[in-house]
């Protein structure tokens, strides 16, 4: 049986989708049938929601164990935004006003605006780490607004260069 390319899926979300999928599994009582209708099913459902092989199997074995295809609950913690782009802008400004110097030195400067300026736009970015000015350093935001950008410069020295040692720097 072949099936025919020109009819596509238009969902609006991924829980319409899955309640489609649940629907037609149950309609062709997917786990009853026969292996090789089994495919036929499975190319009809990859044919017009366009999921791939393996997202398939995760959905009709969701289907098989639960009874009916829902999305999973995410179990990962995402940890709380701190940083919101306002922080990020105004560290962009104030790394393109001192020609992007060091972690270091950036944070005492945000810490100087912050406790000896009293500039209440720097709170936040003056209790920063310095290693996590280079995490900010790498968003869009900041990469987006910055003036400076310098590659890691190569090393002039070589490396696993073989010679006759030279005692007391004589030839």
């Amino acid at each position: 049986m072949k099936l025919s390319n020109s009819a596509t899926f238009s969902r609006t979300d991924r829980d319409e989708a899955y309640e489609w999928i649940g629907k037609t599994l149950g309609k062709f009582g997917y786990h009853r049938i026969a292996k090789k209708n089994k495919g036929v099913v499975r190319a009809y459902i990859r044919s017009i929601t366009v999921y791939s092989d393996t997202q398939l199997d995760r959905l009709i074995r969701r289907k098989r164990e639960v009874g009916r295809v829902v999305a999973k609950s995410r179990t990962q913690t995402t940890f709380p935004t701190i940083y919101i782009p306002e922080d990020i802008a105004l560290l962009v400004e104030v790394d393109n006003a001192e020609g992007r110097r060091t972690g270091g030195a950036l944070k005492k400067t945000l810490v100087d605006m912050f406790h000896v300026y009293g500039d209440t736009r720097f709170e936040r970015l003056s209790r920063i780490s310095v290693s996590h000015l280079y995490n900010l350093r790498g968003t869009r935001v900041y990469q987006s607004r910055s003036l400076t950008y310098t590659k890691t410069m190569p090393t002039s020295v070589d490396i696993g260069i073989r010679k006759k040692p030279r005692p007391k720097g004589q030839t």
